[in-house]
């Protein structure tokens, strides 16, 4: 007992083991640790497109704005680097406790700024070099331009980049009655966040971990990077509910709320913090909506669909080839040119070259006129007219007989067709794996088309500025379930919240489900639900705002029944 009392006090003593660990796990020096470690891996990242960019062949003007594009982006997360070093210097000599504790909450403030800094810097440059060609008419993939949505893009990541050293100024500004509010909130937040995300991996990974076994760790470790703001987007609204419904039964039971009212503090005050920080979060969720986390499903499909086929490789003995493909076996039709398109292999990014293609071209009277077969077609948007370049193509030429006259080419350059990438591959993509540019593009290029083939596209339009704001909903029915005055109550809250959750859950599939199939207008399919959710918050806070007894079913049946 001696030993193991002697060790503890060596332990716990000042500057023993676990001071030290406590302060290397300080959420602020944790935070610029791994900000840094990613934008030195983006950096890399970056070198590496560098040098390939420099090795292409391709037309003059095509090849100087890759390049430029690609120096844009080496040179702003270069700077990045070095401002996220310096965010990580100042995190190591006043972590955020130690910052509050030694009265210098200026330290970590500045901190946090730097940090916004660097990762603004990090992606900004390279992202505005690569959106040029769009806002000159002259995109890679031939899409129409969405300056709007880009433009819409750029602000909502500034805005992301300055929720947290925004969050922290009003943070220290507070009443200690408000940070308390928010602390017994962020607390099961932040503990429901990462046990809920480690609960997904652990399940996802049951299910899709074996197509991986034999493969490279990184390609392991890029399948659950690009997850990340799905996982996030869909586990937050789970962890405010419990977080909030958790935080507020601990102040009822502990009389503190009682207290905070006693001291002249409404309700809506109290709880005012909180559906701040509801907002915030929900702000973060469209971030992440907004693009990331529907390519992040596109793109999850196509490296665990890339995972078999190289596994399958494997197992044969063939040689193991890196290909993530969006979709395959995709078949465009041009009906005023007569001309079809199938091509095998659809590319992630469409402006990446096709694999497998085959063309065929009818004449007047409907009979099969040409066939070209090809291993690769890329399009090139910058020649003047611009050009389809077929890579390995065969050639076959049907005459009056119907019998083909065939010419191979190792390399065949084709001007007189006026489809682009994008017109020939849009149709592929699915609603739910695009983001507002995406799905701007494609509803601006098909305005022709009716209402119902465009329902699901204008739905998916509204979800991704509906869904991030399921947060606040979330927070608006939990926080006055929380609010209790007796034990009774306490169970009441909680089974109540699981009741709204669950009907949350099932209203929002329904209505996306009609609004897709164009029974009713995307704006009420993608909204109805949170608008409902929160219209009960509102009529739940009003009667926990006026000290008065939520009303239930039993108790509105009673009143109803009751002689008048």
């Amino acid at each position: 007992m001696r030993v193991i009392s002697q060790s503890w006090k060596f332990l716990t003593k000042p500057r023993g083991v676990l001071s030290a660990v406590t302060r290397a796990l300080d959420p602020l020096r944790l935070l610029t640790a791994f900000a840094l470690l990613g934008i030195i891996a983006a950096f890399v990242r970056s070198m590496g497109s560098y040098r390939e960019v420099s090795g292409l062949t391709g037309t003059e003007a095509q090849t100087f704005e890759m390049l430029r594009a690609a120096w844009w982006s080496l040179a702003g997360r270069a700077v990045g680097v070095v401002l996220a070093f310096g965010a990580f210097a100042l995190s190591v000599f006043g972590g955020w406790g130690r910052g509050v504790e030694r009265g210098r909450p200026w330290l970590a403030i500045t901190t946090l700024w730097v940090l916004s800094l660097a990762v603004l810097t990090a992606w900004l440059p390279g992202d505005l070099a690569n959106a040029q060609q769009e806002f000159r008419g002259m995109s890679f993939a031939g899409e129409p331009e969405a300056v709007g949505a880009y433009a819409g893009k750029v602000a909502l990541l500034a805005l992301l980049n300055l929720v947290i050293p925004v969050a922290a100024v009003g943070y220290y500004r507070m009443s200690f009655l408000d940070r308390y509010v928010i602390r017994s909130f962020l607390t099961p937040f932040s503990l429901s966040m990462f046990g809920f995300i480690g609960i997904w991996a652990i399940f996802d990974y049951t299910d899709n971990g074996p197509a991986f076994a034999g493969l490279p760790f990184s390609l392991l470790l890029e399948f659950y990077t690009v997850q990340i703001p799905y996982i996030v987007l869909f586990v937050t609204p789970v962890a405010v509910l419990l977080s909030a419904l958790y935080a507020f039964n601990g102040l009822s039971r502990s009389n503190e709320l009682i207290s905070m009212i006693g001291a002249g503090k409404s309700v809506p005050v109290i709880v005012a913090p909180v559906f701040v920080t509801g907002i915030l979060l929900s702000v973060v969720c469209l971030a992440f909506k907004y693009e990331w986390a529907p390519r992040s499903v596109g793109y999850k499909e196509a490296i665990l669909d890339s995972a078999r086929i190289q596994r399958s490789a494997l197992r044969l003995n063939r040689e193991v080839k890196k290909s993530v493909w969006a979709a395959r076996a995709w078949m465009h039709l041009n009906e005023s040119e007569r001309r079809g398109w199938f091509v095998q292999n659809v590319p992630l990014e469409l402006s990446r070259p096709m694999s497998g293609v085959v063309v065929w071209q009818l004449d007047e009277s409907g009979t099969l006129e040409t066939v070209w077969k090809a291993m690769g077609a890329q399009w090139f948007s910058d020649r003047d007219p611009p050009e389809w370049a077929l890579r390995k193509a065969m050639v076959y030429q049907f005459d009056e007989e119907r019998v083909p006259r065939i010419t191979t080419h190792n390399q065949l350059v084709i001007t007189d067709w006026n489809e682009t990438p994008w017109t020939v591959l849009s149709s592929s993509q699915v609603p739910e794996h695009l983001g507002i540019p995406g799905l701007s593009r494609y509803l601006k290029a098909h305005a022709h088309l009716d209402g119902a083939a465009l329902a699901p596209f204008r739905t998916s339009w509204w979800y991704v500025f509906a869904e991030p704001f399921g947060c606040m909903a979330m927070v608006m029915v939990a926080v006055p379930l929380g609010i209790v005055y007796s034990r009774r109550g306490a169970m009441a809250g909680v089974t109540g919240a699981i009741i709204l959750f669950a009907l949350m859950y099932v209203s929002r599939e329904t209505l996306l489900a009609m609004g897709q199939a164009s029974l009713v207008p995307p704006f009420w399919a993608a909204w109805g639900t949170n608008l409902f959710i929160g219209a009960v918050g509102v009529v739940l806070l009003w009667f926990r705002s006026k000290n008065r007894e939520m009303p239930t079913v039993k108790g509105v049946l009673t009143r109803r029944s009751s002689p008048s």
